[in-house]
């Protein structure tokens, strides 16, 4: 189902403790709440279910072409490459760049 933040109760906790904050199960969570978040304290959010998509998606892009016959540079770079896209646009997008 879709998360539900609390911001009320996120907001107390951040202004209670000196202990940067993070958002588990990021991934799925609309892009509009993570902004939310971060504005009330949360400083991390991971994406790691959307970082093994980007990553297994282009791996097939990449590798499919050529019958899955590859080389070690070409496996990690074009994946290793979308999933650092991936985090530049999460950044851009949560600190609103």
């Amino acid at each position: 189902g879709k998360p539900k933040l609390r911001f009320d109760i996120l907001a107390k906790i951040a202004q209670q403790i000196d202990t940067p904050l993070v958002l588990h199960g990021g991934s799925g969570t609309p892009e509009k709440d993570v902004q939310e978040a971060v504005k009330h304290g949360i400083a991390k959010v991971n994406i790691c279910t959307e970082l093994v998509a980007a990553f297994g998606k282009t791996y097939i892009k990449t590798q499919a072409p050529q019958d899955f016959k590859y080389t070690i540079p070409n496996l990690f770079g074009p994946s290793k490459e979308a999933g650092y896209q991936l985090a530049l646009e999460k950044i851009r997008l949560f600190k609103g760049l």
